[in-house]
């Protein structure tokens, strides 16, 4: 999926704020905690930084990653709410923010990826104006046997 041009505004965009090395192990924590198939973690090569939402406790509860296997295509990833403050918005939030960022700072477009079946997070890149681009299918692997034609 690709955006080109600034998402609308969402709720909490305000609360959003780039998030540094002091952050890493809260990070870390929340996507294995909180969210099984993500694919960047603080630390990674490909991962350039991070931004994220705190409470008013100070817990982290979202978070998404500005990745690059290209130079100059930004990549989001590892997009995360905390299991119990899904639903409020959040995420909308953090990729919102995360892509106006990135298109401010030069780049012609900000991409991301998601698995077919999760059609919340669908639904969230759709509502923020990202528009499919690409589509790749996936399955396992099995050896042909005499007969599969």
């Amino acid at each position: 999926m690709a955006r080109h041009d600034h998402p609308p505004a969402q709720p909490g965009e305000d609360r959003v704020r780039w998030l540094g090395e002091p952050d890493h192990a809260d990070i870390t924590t929340l996507l294995r905690t909180h969210s099984g198939r993500h694919d960047a973690e603080p630390g990674q090569d490909h991962a350039r930084r991070w931004c994220g939402v705190r409470d008013d406790a100070g817990s982290l509860v979202a978070v998404a990653a500005h990745t690059e296997f290209w130079t100059g295509v930004p990549f989001l990833a590892s997009i995360a709410t905390r299991s119990a403050q899904r639903g409020r918005g959040l995420g909308g939030s953090v990729t919102a923010w995360i892509t106006r960022h990135l298109l401010d700072e030069g780049s012609p477009r900000v991409t991301l990826g998601m698995y077919s079946d999760n059609d919340v997070a669908r639904r969230m890149y759709l509502r923020l104006g990202y528009q499919v681009v690409h589509r790749f299918t996936s399955g396992r692997l099995r050896r042909a046997t005499p007969g599969d034609g």
